[in-house]
């Protein structure tokens, strides 16, 4: 059996509703934009970058549901959609460029 690219899994998947830092969800803070989940710390570049198309940085901490759900999908961030479906899943450095500018401020 052949082994799928690492994101695949993720991709049209649901992102959980999983609970953050402060006792809010993931609903709660994406709030009906695109939201890059990240494992890593984006660069001040990448985070402009990101915030620049209007979407927001979720960054997961060691053993929490998202840092979890991130490595089940072999991947270390995933763009999720407004209505919470994953748009695509790899590596930050390459997605930081990839949210679409939804409601961006140019």
């Amino acid at each position: 059996m052949a082994r799928s690219r690492p994101g695949r899994a993720l991709a049209g998947r649901l992102c959980p509703n999983a609970p953050l830092d402060g006792g809010r969800r993931f609903d709660d803070v994406a709030a009906g934009r695109f939201a890059i989940v990240t494992a890593t710390e984006p660069s001040a570049g990448q985070r402009a970058e990101i915030e620049r198309r209007g979407a927001v940085v979720i960054t997961t901490g060691p053993g929490d549901a998202l840092d979890h759900w991130l490595r089940r999908g072999r991947v270390g961030a995933a763009i999720v959609r407004p209505d919470g479906t994953v748009l695509r899943a790899g590596r930050l450095s390459a997605l930081h460029t990839a949210v679409p500018a939804f409601g961006a401020m140019a």
